[in-house]
């Protein structure tokens, strides 16, 4: 795991970083855009710890991976109508930078094609986030949040069961109206009893269809939510 995330890191930082130190001539360019390949590694890191809505991962991967080579290109073009070269075209150094750069392109490159030919083609499993139902108002208090795991089928679908109880004591039914009512109210869903209600949710690549439905059972209601395309 440790050679995994040490290796991530070099991906999104050391190497781009590397390549830009390389081929950059001017100290303005080289420091706007270092600053710049700074601000994408701090959006994979915010990507690998998990912060970021799993509907926005897909469409956040895409933008990182073309925008840091992107990023590197920019630099080489603005440095070039900047300053006339000081450095020979043949230099060690310039043939670093250019072979670092081309390695980043082509990662970044591979990380497109992987996002765009498995989750749009193949499909990605998704499961529903639990920000999609919670929180719920102080009266009904909340049992368990569980993922439900997905099955071995991409495209089927991925579930969250949310168990909810009555702090007052209700009968099941009362309590599955009061959280019918609180996911309308409070999470924009237009459910009704003992229907299922869905939703597209996500960005241009990531968009995915979410649905819940509420079920009243002997000890708790439950709240399914369901996650696939």
């Amino acid at each position: 795991m440790l050679v995994l995330a040490l290796g991530f890191v070099s991906l999104i930082l050391v190497v781009p970083l590397a390549a830009l130190a390389a081929v950059a001539r001017t100290t303005w360019a080289g420091l706007a855009l270092a600053g710049a390949l700074l601000a994408c590694a701090a959006g994979w890191i915010w990507l690998m710890v998990g912060w970021a809505r799993p509907d926005l991962v897909t469409d956040t991967v895409l933008v990182l991976a073309i925008l840091t080579p992107a990023l590197i290109m920019t630099g080489r073009l603005a440095d070039r109508v900047a300053v006339v070269r000081l450095v020979s075209s043949a230099s060690v150094r310039l043939v670093t930078g250019r072979s670092l750069s081309a390695l980043c392109v082509g990662l970044n490159v591979l990380v497109v094609l992987v996002v765009v030919v498995g989750g749009l083609y193949l499909g990605w499993y998704y499961t529903p986030p639990s920000s999609d139902a919670l929180p719920l108002p102080r009266a009904l208090f909340v049992v368990s949040d569980r993922d439900q795991g997905c099955p071995g089928n991409p495209f089927d679908r991925c579930t969250r069961e949310i168990d909810v109880t009555s702090a007052a004591g209700l009968s099941p039914d009362r309590t599955a109206r009061m959280v019918i009512g609180a996911l309308n109210r409070l999470h924009g869903w237009r459910l009704s009893p003992y229907e299922t209600n869905c939703r597209l949710e996500g960005w241009v690549f990531g968009r995915e269809d979410v649905c819940v439905e509420v079920q009243p059972g002997q000890n708790a209601v439950q709240v399914l939510l369901h996650g696939g395309r």
